[in-house]
């Protein structure tokens, strides 16, 4: 165990929220040009609040479940020890590795850039692919990169998220949580819905959204799909 993971569970779980809220809020229907089922207001702006809620109270349990571990004989303690953990668990184990590292760090890198984005685009970054009527074309800063660089922070952050939960020294994995059938039920349901709907759903719709973007802009979107040719990942795609 140790006592250095708990700062890093708060940074990588407060990163975590901030990657998947919106900072606006949905626009109208009139305004959204996706089909998809999941491109509603449920699954974009409400969904968000359930996971992040789900991920700071899972959080809380390992800090907790650290904390306890460190002063086991002491009444409380034992009550957390009881509580949170699960046949096979060990708190002992519940420490920093590289694998957990790698994917904090992964988590905070595709936040910071999805931040990033959220401040060039302003009122117009909607998790809802939209344009609004006063809708202008931003090409400065990460979209001089790319052309979805919010997407290109999802791909490094959700995958960052897999190493935090699943490697070795994580909550899921030492908890004992993951040798349950209701754990792997949970933190499947989570997986499958949150981290890779929300992949699925960004980077299905890229193709509509520079449609979109080109009908409405014309000539000046074409300038800028020139200067700017990679989606994700400059140099590969």
């Amino acid at each position: 165990m140790s006592l250095a993971k708990i700062p890093l569970i708060v940074a990588f779980s407060l990163a975590f929220k901030r990657c998947i809220t919106s900072p606006n809020p949905a626009p109208p229907k009139a305004e959204r040009f996706s089909k998809k089922t999941l491109n509603t207001a449920w699954y974009t702006q409400e969904l968000p609040k359930y996971a992040t809620s789900m991920q700071l109270l899972a959080g809380l349990a390992e800090i907790a479940l650290i904390l306890a571990a460190y002063n086991p004989d002491a009444p409380l303690s034992k009550l957390i020890l009881r509580t949170l953990l699960f046949p096979g668990g060990n708190a002992a184990n519940l420490r920093l590795t590289p694998a957990t590292l790698a994917g904090g760090l992964m988590m905070v890198t595709g936040t910071l850039i999805r931040v990033v984005t959220f401040r060039y685009l302003g009122k117009f970054f909607r998790f809802e692919a939209s344009i609004q009527k006063d809708h202008q074309l931003v090409t400065g800063g990460p979209y001089a990169v790319v052309r979805h660089p919010s997407y290109t922070g999802l791909l490094i952050s959700h995958p960052g998220w897999f190493l935090w939960q699943f490697g070795a020294g994580s909550w899921v994995r030492e908890s004992g949580l993951w040798g349950t059938l209701l754990g792997k039920l949970g933190v499947s349901a989570f997986a499958v819905l949150v981290i890779l709907g929300t992949l699925n759903l960004t980077l299905g719709r890229m193709s509509s959204e520079d449609k979109a973007l080109q009908a409405r802009f014309g000539t000046q979107w074409d300038q800028w799909a020139s200067r700017v040719r990679y989606m994700v990942v400059p140099g590969i795609y």
